[in-house]
């Protein structure tokens, strides 16, 4: 009986295993293209600070985003990875900066002024 139990349980905690790989997967996939200050970004971390409640699920994630080679750049492919990797700078290059583009052209003011804006908005 103690066999069956296991294998049962064993069973079960895969299947769970792999439903939170495929979520946590798809989270990683709507990541990957939000800009750092986007909404939804701050939504998708409220929702995984929630769930991060119970140890096992994080134990999944943490899983999840080990890297596949010593590459700095493969673990910013991983779940907790991209969302380390957020930044004010473009996420690709070609990308329009929005805040301090001409940053050696701006007076200290103006640099001031966006600061005190990105704090305002809750962007830093």
């Amino acid at each position: 009986m103690g066999k069956i139990n296991r294998d049962l349980l064993t069973s079960i905690n895969n299947e769970i295993n792999n439903f939170y790989e495929n979520v946590f997967r798809s989270i990683y996939k709507l990541l990957q293209p939000l800009e750092y200050f986007d909404n939804q970004l701050l939504t998708i971390v409220e929702r995984l600070n929630h769930i991060c409640q119970w140890s096992s699920i994080v134990k999944v994630i943490i899983r999840l985003s080990r890297s596949k080679t010593s590459s700095g750049r493969s673990f910013q492919d991983t779940l907790i990875g991209c969302l380390l990797s957020k930044s004010y700078l473009p996420s690709t290059a070609g990308k329009p900066f929005l805040f301090f583009e001409k940053a050696k052209s701006m007076s200290d003011r103006d640099i001031e002024m966006t600061t005190t804006t990105m704090w305002q908005v809750g962007i830093i």
